[in-house]
Protein backbone atom coordinates (compact mmCIF):
# COMPACT_ATOMS: atom_id res chain seq x y z
CA UNK A 1 0.00 0.00 0.00
CA UNK A 2 2.96 2.33 -0.62
CA UNK A 3 3.27 3.28 3.06
CA UNK A 4 -0.33 4.48 3.22
CA UNK A 5 -1.80 5.02 6.73
CA UNK A 6 -4.54 2.37 6.53
CA UNK A 7 -4.84 -0.84 8.53
CA UNK A 8 -6.25 -2.81 5.60
CA UNK A 9 -6.96 -2.62 1.88
CA UNK A 10 -10.71 -2.57 2.66
CA UNK A 11 -10.27 0.45 4.95
CA UNK A 12 -8.14 2.19 2.31
CA UNK A 13 -10.69 1.55 -0.44
CA UNK A 14 -13.56 2.75 1.73
CA UNK A 15 -11.78 5.97 2.75
CA UNK A 16 -10.53 6.78 -0.76
CA UNK A 17 -14.01 6.19 -2.25
CA UNK A 18 -15.61 8.34 0.46
CA UNK A 19 -13.05 11.13 -0.07
CA UNK A 20 -13.64 10.94 -3.81
CA UNK A 21 -17.42 11.12 -3.49
CA UNK A 22 -17.23 14.12 -1.16
CA UNK A 23 -15.41 16.05 -3.90
CA UNK A 24 -16.81 14.66 -7.16
CA UNK A 25 -20.46 15.04 -8.10
CA UNK A 26 -22.38 12.79 -10.49
CA UNK A 27 -21.95 15.20 -13.44
CA UNK A 28 -18.29 16.09 -12.78
CA UNK A 29 -15.55 14.85 -15.10
CA UNK A 30 -12.77 13.01 -13.29
CA UNK A 31 -9.58 11.91 -15.03
CA UNK A 32 -7.92 8.86 -13.49
CA UNK A 33 -4.34 8.67 -14.70
CA UNK A 34 -3.93 4.95 -14.48
CA UNK A 35 -3.87 2.19 -11.92
CA UNK A 36 -7.50 2.78 -11.00
CA UNK A 37 -7.38 -0.16 -8.61
CA UNK A 38 -5.44 -3.26 -7.81
CA UNK A 39 -6.44 -6.54 -6.28
CA UNK A 40 -8.87 -9.25 -7.22
CA UNK A 41 -10.20 -8.51 -10.69
CA UNK A 42 -13.69 -9.68 -9.70
CA UNK A 43 -14.00 -6.89 -7.08
CA UNK A 44 -12.74 -4.04 -9.28
CA UNK A 45 -15.97 -3.21 -11.16
CA UNK A 46 -17.94 -2.94 -7.90
CA UNK A 47 -15.35 -0.59 -6.43
CA UNK A 48 -15.33 1.58 -9.57
CA UNK A 49 -19.16 1.72 -9.65
CA UNK A 50 -19.07 3.30 -6.18
CA UNK A 51 -17.17 6.32 -7.54
CA UNK A 52 -19.28 9.32 -8.51
CA UNK A 53 -18.68 11.33 -11.66
CA UNK A 54 -17.95 10.76 -15.31
CA UNK A 55 -14.79 8.71 -15.02
CA UNK A 56 -12.20 9.04 -17.78
CA UNK A 57 -9.45 6.43 -17.51
CA UNK A 58 -6.02 7.08 -18.93
CA UNK A 59 -4.91 3.49 -18.57
CA UNK A 60 -1.84 2.49 -16.60
CA UNK A 61 0.18 -0.68 -16.31
CA UNK A 62 -2.03 -2.12 -13.53
CA UNK A 63 -5.24 -1.59 -15.53
CA UNK A 64 -4.47 -4.26 -18.13
CA UNK A 65 -6.29 -7.02 -16.23
CA UNK A 66 -9.39 -4.89 -15.68
CA UNK A 67 -9.52 -3.82 -19.32
CA UNK A 68 -9.08 -7.37 -20.69
CA UNK A 69 -12.81 -7.74 -20.11
CA UNK A 70 -14.52 -5.51 -22.72
CA UNK A 71 -17.56 -5.16 -20.42
CA UNK A 72 -15.41 -3.18 -17.98
CA UNK A 73 -14.85 -0.43 -20.56
CA UNK A 74 -18.44 0.67 -19.89
CA UNK A 75 -17.43 1.65 -16.35
CA UNK A 76 -15.74 4.70 -17.86
CA UNK A 77 -16.87 7.62 -19.98
CA UNK A 78 -13.64 7.12 -21.95
CA UNK A 79 -10.54 4.92 -21.93
CA UNK A 80 -7.29 6.15 -23.48
CA UNK A 81 -3.54 5.64 -23.18
CA UNK A 82 -2.83 9.34 -23.73
CA UNK A 83 -5.38 12.13 -23.62
CA UNK A 84 -5.27 15.80 -24.56
CA UNK A 85 -7.94 18.19 -23.34
CA UNK A 86 -8.36 21.94 -23.41
CA UNK A 87 -9.96 23.73 -20.47
CA UNK A 88 -11.58 26.97 -21.67
CA UNK A 89 -10.73 30.33 -20.09
CA UNK A 90 -13.00 31.40 -17.27
CA UNK A 91 -13.44 35.10 -18.07
CA UNK A 92 -11.75 35.96 -14.76
CA UNK A 93 -8.24 36.30 -16.12
CA UNK A 94 -7.48 32.62 -16.55
CA UNK A 95 -6.71 31.73 -20.17
CA UNK A 96 -7.57 28.42 -21.80
CA UNK A 97 -5.29 25.61 -20.75
CA UNK A 98 -4.09 22.67 -22.83
CA UNK A 99 -3.46 19.55 -20.74
CA UNK A 100 -1.78 16.32 -21.83
CA UNK A 101 -2.43 13.31 -19.61
CA UNK A 102 -0.68 9.96 -19.53
CA UNK A 103 -0.15 7.39 -16.81
CA UNK A 104 3.58 7.69 -17.40
CA UNK A 105 5.48 10.97 -17.08
CA UNK A 106 6.66 12.38 -20.37
CA UNK A 107 9.78 14.47 -20.86
CA UNK A 108 8.28 16.26 -23.86
CA UNK A 109 4.63 16.51 -24.92
CA UNK A 110 2.35 18.27 -27.38
CA UNK A 111 2.55 22.06 -27.08
CA UNK A 112 4.83 21.94 -24.03
CA UNK A 113 6.77 24.82 -25.59
CA UNK A 114 3.52 26.87 -25.45
CA UNK A 115 2.71 26.19 -21.81
CA UNK A 116 0.63 23.01 -21.99
CA UNK A 117 0.66 20.94 -18.82
CA UNK A 118 1.69 17.28 -18.50
CA UNK A 119 -0.24 15.45 -15.77
CA UNK A 120 0.71 11.88 -14.88
CA UNK A 121 0.61 9.17 -12.24
CA UNK A 122 2.73 6.00 -11.98
CA UNK A 123 5.73 7.32 -10.05
CA UNK A 124 4.14 7.72 -6.59
CA UNK A 125 6.05 10.95 -5.99
CA UNK A 126 9.49 9.49 -6.72
CA UNK A 127 10.10 11.47 -9.92
CA UNK A 128 11.23 15.07 -9.65
CA UNK A 129 10.03 17.67 -12.14
CA UNK A 130 12.13 20.83 -12.40
CA UNK A 131 10.35 24.08 -11.51
CA UNK A 132 10.72 25.12 -15.13
CA UNK A 133 8.75 22.09 -16.41
CA UNK A 134 4.95 22.17 -16.39
CA UNK A 135 4.65 18.51 -15.39
CA UNK A 136 2.84 17.27 -12.29
CA UNK A 137 2.36 13.89 -10.61
CA UNK A 138 -1.33 13.86 -9.66
CA UNK A 139 -1.42 10.31 -8.32
CA UNK A 140 -3.14 9.74 -4.99
CA UNK A 141 0.17 9.19 -3.14
CA UNK A 142 1.59 12.50 -4.35
CA UNK A 143 -1.64 14.32 -3.49
CA UNK A 144 -1.50 12.85 0.01
CA UNK A 145 2.14 13.91 0.35
CA UNK A 146 1.26 17.51 -0.59
CA UNK A 147 -1.68 17.51 1.83
CA UNK A 148 0.01 15.91 4.82
CA UNK A 149 -0.57 12.12 4.62
CA UNK A 150 -3.81 12.21 6.60
CA UNK A 151 -6.55 9.76 5.65
CA UNK A 152 -8.61 12.58 4.09
CA UNK A 153 -5.67 13.68 1.92
CA UNK A 154 -6.07 10.58 -0.28
CA UNK A 155 -8.38 12.26 -2.76
CA UNK A 156 -8.51 13.76 -6.24
CA UNK A 157 -7.03 17.17 -6.92
CA UNK A 158 -9.32 19.85 -8.29
CA UNK A 159 -8.47 21.76 -11.44
CA UNK A 160 -8.04 24.90 -9.30
CA UNK A 161 -5.54 23.13 -7.02
CA UNK A 162 -3.57 22.00 -10.06
CA UNK A 163 -3.70 25.51 -11.56
CA UNK A 164 -2.45 27.01 -8.27
CA UNK A 165 0.43 24.54 -8.13
CA UNK A 166 1.37 25.09 -11.77
CA UNK A 167 1.34 28.87 -11.23
CA UNK A 168 4.26 28.46 -8.81
CA UNK A 169 6.46 27.08 -11.58
CA UNK A 170 8.76 29.35 -13.57
CA UNK A 171 8.06 27.94 -17.00
CA UNK A 172 10.93 28.04 -19.50
CA UNK A 173 10.25 26.34 -22.83
CA UNK A 174 13.03 23.91 -23.64
CA UNK A 175 12.74 21.94 -26.82
CA UNK A 176 13.46 22.30 -30.49
CA UNK A 177 10.54 24.73 -31.02
CA UNK A 178 11.84 27.51 -28.77
CA UNK A 179 9.50 29.96 -27.08
CA UNK A 180 7.55 31.10 -30.15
Amino acid sequence: MAGRPFVSVDEMNSIIINNHNQMVGPEDDLYILGDVCMGQRSQMPDLIRRLQGKLHLVAGNHDEGLLKNPDNHSLFASVDKLLEIEVPGDGKGHQRQMIVMCHFALESWHRNHKGSWMLHGHSHGTLNSPDTMLRLDVGVDMTAKRLGYTADSYRPLTFEEIRRYMSTKKFEPVDHHGAS
